[in-house]
């Protein structure tokens, strides 16, 4: 058991959404990642994949000083942003947070990872949800969904370890899903969608038990994921529990200098 482990019970959870996001992201925009043993490194680069910042930084060990040494190692290039997340097993860690604000980095917010045990029982299986197999289905899905600013990667479509599926209703796609399994006994649902005109008529709830149901297919113990504040009511109604959380962090010159470049932009 690594000390991670020790203090964060359900420490799976956040390695399987660390494994499964990253997967994503390398096949579908050629991002890099890298672990050191204390600090994971996910590096965007230019790909866009976030807008605010190009490195994030993944705290691997519970010493703050180790993960701040290792992160000021890190060769960054001269405008590269980065973000600092540090995970803990309660929804707020008062003393880790006066840690790192002590050693100049600054609170920029938090999150959660739910987790789900399988097996559970399935209510409904809709007939018109559709795993995307082919070019065809994913141009299909693509056409739809773009009207909300939606893509599926044509990259994924033969990875072994991304299910992406779809709802096909009057010859339109209106929502979409994606459970990744590349780690082991551990799915990601990395994506629950519903376009904006077909909500709250239970799609979303169709697509999750249809989620649920592939996972079981494949012999899954748990599926993981990370809810926005939207969705974080219709996960937990299905009986996601949290399982591990995370603050975000932002070293202050980062920010400083964030502040002086704004004050120099012409009005």
């Amino acid at each position: 058991m690594n000390r991670m482990q020790s203090l964060i019970p359900d420490w799976w959870a956040v390695e399987a959404m660390i494994a499964s996001q990253n997967h994503v992201y390398q096949v579908a925009l050629g991002t890099h990642y890298e672990e050191t043993g204390v600090i994971g490194i996910c590096d965007y680069g230019d790909t866009g994949a976030n807008p605010s910042y190009q490195v994030e930084f993944l705290a691997l060990n519970p010493e703050p000083q180790l993960v701040i040494d290792a992160v000021r190692a890190y060769p960054l290039e001269t405008d590269q942003k980065y973000v600092l997340k540090v995970f803990h097993a309660e929804p707020s860690d008062p003393e880790l947070k006066e840690k790192y604000l002590d050693r100049g980095y600054e609170f920029r917010h938090a999150g959660l990872f739910l987790a789900l045990n399988l097996p559970v029982v399935v209510r409904t299986r809709w007939p018109n949800i559709y795993r995307i197999k082919t070019k065809d289905q994913l141009d299909f899905a693509n056409t739809g969904l773009a009207a909300e600013g939606q893509h599926i990667s044509e990259a994924l479509l033969d990875d072994p370890f991304v299910h992406t599926f779809y709802v096909d209703q009057d010859g339109h796609a209106i929502g979409w899903a994606q459970l990744v399994t590349i780690y082991p006994g551990v799915g990601c649902l990395l994506q629950l969608f519903t376009m904006s005109a077909f909500r709250r008529q239970g799609i979303g709830n169709a697509l999750m038990e249809h989620i649920h149901g592939e996972a079981m297919t494949q012999g899954l113990t748990h599926i993981v994921l990370n809810p926005t504040d939207i969705s974080m009511r219709i996960f937990r109604r299905q009986g996601y529990q949290p399982a591990a959380y995370f603050s975000a962090f932002e070293p202050r010159e980062q920010i400083d200098l964030s502040k002086q470049e704004t004050l120099k932009k012409p009005t």
